[in-house]
């Protein structure tokens, strides 16, 4: 879906903005929060709050307009999406109507890579979790088979003091000498 043609004149190639005043980015957190991670042409406001239901769509987009007093006309959301997921979103925000279809289409194509870039973060700090568990693993064995080895080096003299001790014992037993001290 290439959407409607250009005015000429207007919004046309691929400029710094290509027709966009303003863009946030959201990440979707493990706890489902949103949390506002870049921006770009445009002040935060203090105290912006963004809906935390994880829900990337209109509710954000009214709230963002809202934020900003008016000053931006447009917005359109481009979700980061991928086979992980749903990771965040990039939000366009245009002070004259509507994002032009060559900003979306940059957009889209950029959410896109950034999506498969996040994906491949994901998996990468997913593997170094697994190999620091593995590591902690291997340890706690070596530990184990560490630990079993001087057990059983002081398992060894202790049976033969014990059978020392019996012997002597039935050696003062025959002497009669087995009466326990007072």
């Amino acid at each position: 879906d290439e959407g409607p043609e250009e005015p000429p004149g207007r919004h046309q190639g691929h400029g710094p903005h290509a027709g966009v005043n303003a863009a946030v980015v959201l990440q979707l957190q493990p706890s489902g929060a949103l949390e506002l991670v870049a921006k770009a042409g445009v002040e935060v406001p203090p105290g912006l709050a963004i809906p935390q239901q994880g829900v990337i769509g209109a509710e954000v987009e009214e709230e963002l307009l809202s934020a900003f007093g008016g000053r931006f006309e447009g917005v359109r959301t481009v979700p980061l999406v991928s086979t992980g997921g749903l990771f965040g979103a990039l939000i366009l925000l245009v002070e004259d109507g509507a994002p032009p279809p060559s900003a979306l289409r940059l957009a889209e194509g950029l959410c896109d890579v950034a999506a498969m870039l996040l994906e491949q973060a994901y998996a990468y700090s997913a593997l170094e979790a697994s190999r620091e568990a593995f590591a902690r693993t291997e340890t706690l064995r070596t530990l184990g088979q560490m630990a079993a080895v001087v057990a059983h080096e002081v398992k060894n003299p202790l049976a033969g003091i014990g059978a020392v001790i019996d012997v002597i014992a039935e050696r003062l037993a025959t002497l009669g000498l087995d009466e326990p001290l007072a």
